[in-house]
Order: structure tokens, then sequence, then C-alpha cells
């Protein structure tokens, strides 16, 4: 789906395609809002520059890799907490993001968090021990 700009949200029936492994919506600028599902195979979401897409809804428990640089997310859910397998979570340029959750502390895999240019972010509470410099 990269590249859908006038893509504004996902079709309901996503939801029953449980194999997914990636999603890619890189540029969908249109994309507005994720729907309650759960894809249980999914590994890789990305939804780089979706700039109109401004609050983020886990689609998959499973997820190991996440890119949401470039989105108008104003907070991270605390539901976050499930992603127990995150490895990489990308919030570059999420210019709205105004604080990190301290569950992101609890995500025991979660080495690499890229948050440079996230030019409103004030509150950062957490240490992070798996984490890359």
């Amino acid at each position: 789906l990269e590249g859908c700009t006038s893509l504004e949200e996902l079709p309901k029936d996503m939801k029953r395609m449980k194999s997914f492994i990636l999603l890619n919506m890189r540029g969908c600028t249109s994309l507005q809002f994720l729907p309650h599902m759960n894809l249980i195979s999914m590994k890789t979401l990305i939804l780089t520059n979706c700039s109109s897409l401004e609050k983020f809804r886990v689609i998959s428990d499973n997820l190991e890799t996440l890119h949401l640089d470039g989105t108008a997310i104003g907070q991270l859910p605390t539901n976050m907490v499930k992603l127990q397998r995150l490895i990489v979570l990308n919030l570059k340029d999420c210019k709205k993001l105004r604080a990190v959750p301290k569950c992101l502390g609890k995500l025991k895999a979660l080495q690499e968090l890229m948050l440079s240019g996230c030019s409103k972010l004030k509150i950062f509470p957490i240490p992070i021990e798996n984490m890359k410099c």
C-alpha cells in the first residue's frame, strides 16, 4: 500500500487477513486512523510519513518493528505495553508527540528508540536498559 496518497482508512475486512507479516503504508498521507484489529502474524508495520495519522492503535501484539516517523501522533497508547516483542520503535519527526509513556520502559525487547525531530517532546520518564545509544 506504499504511496497510496488517497487512502483514508484500511478496509474493514483486513482484520480477517491474519497472515500478514509486513504492512508497508509509507507515504499514505491521507490515512487518518487504523481500525480495531489484531493481525497476529504481523512483525513489521511501516506508517512512515502518514502525515494525517493523529492516533496510533496497536493492531498486532507481535510487532517487532514499528515505524511511526513523520506521523501527526500526539501521544502513544498505554496498551503499547502489549508489544513485548518490539525491538525497533521509530518516532523520528513526530512533531506533535508530547510525551513518551512510562509503559515503554516495560518493553524488555526494545533496543532502538528513535526520537530525533520530536520538537514538542517534553516528557521522557523512562530508563530503558536494553537500548542502543
